[in-house]
């Protein structure tokens, strides 16, 4: 069997029975609840998530592979009711795949490690809980080192402009200094930052990667890809990224 830990959300109605019903529902001869974190209040992420959310994390032992147990995951969210409208809008409740024991899953479907981990402050402070020792596949570090670099102060971020849409390098550092001035609590840097908490990479949105979209393969370093429309996009997503990454 492998073990799997599983991240639970949500904003909207009693998330918090929910998430023990979720987890009754998945459960069965192939799949066994081992361990259940306490449930946390979090922020909101993005304009149009809501009020606040709760999380929590769980880890499963299950015979299912990571995709099959993924699509009952997806079936116990539609059971309870789980709308999907309004990208990253309320939600009853959020299922999300978080790590497969050490495998490495990248494909159009689901990807695993799930890309964006090691850097929510609202996933990492529930999976900690349960799961601080266990170790992200390709970032080589346990749970709990990776939450341990949330509560740098202050947390610095590179920038690396990999498209020419956002302008020439004038526009660029323009772009650096209005995030400075908007998010002051994050340490913004246009080139390489010593000491680094993350390398943003800025690219232009595509057919192929949309925006919100993960790359494949995922970075084998501490680094966030983010597909941006334009500028106003790329000061949405990366203000977006500041409060998943705060808290």
């Amino acid at each position: 069997m492998v073990h799997y830990l599983i991240a639970m959300g949500g904003n909207l109605g009693a998330s918090a029975s929910l998430f023990q019903e979720a987890l009754q529902k998945l459960s069965g001869p192939e799949t066994v609840l081992r361990q259940m974190s306490q449930v946390f209040r979090t922020a909101p992420v993005g304009a149009s998530a809501g009020e606040e959310f709760l999380n929590a994390a769980a880890i499963v032992a299950s015979e299912l592979s990571a995709a099959d147990l993924l699509r009952s995951m997806q079936a116990v969210e539609d059971i309870l009711g789980r709308q999907r409208a309004v990208r990253w809008g309320p939600r009853t409740l959020d299922l999300d795949l978080l790590l497969a024991g050490e495998t490495v899953v990248e494909t159009a479907e689901l990807i695993v490690p799930h890309p964006a981990l090691w850097y929510r402050s609202f996933v990492l402070s529930s999976a900690v809980e349960i799961a601080g020792d266990w170790q992200h596949p390709l970032l080589g570090s346990p749970l709990s080192a990776l939450q341990d670099r949330l509560q740098e102060s202050p947390i610095k971020i590179s920038l690396e402009f990999c498209t020419s849409d956002l302008g020439n390098d004038h526009a660029a550092a323009v772009f650096v200094e209005d995030l400075r001035t908007k998010i002051p609590e994050i340490a913004w840097g246009g080139d390489a930052v010593e000491e680094e908490f993350a390398r943003v990479q800025i690219f232009s949105a595509s057919a192929e990667q949309l925006p919100y979209s993960y790359r494949i393969p995922l970075p084998r370093t501490r680094t966030i890809p983010l597909f941006v429309r334009d500028y106003a996009d790329a000061m949405v997503q990366l203000e977006q990224l500041s409060i998943a990454i705060r808290g």
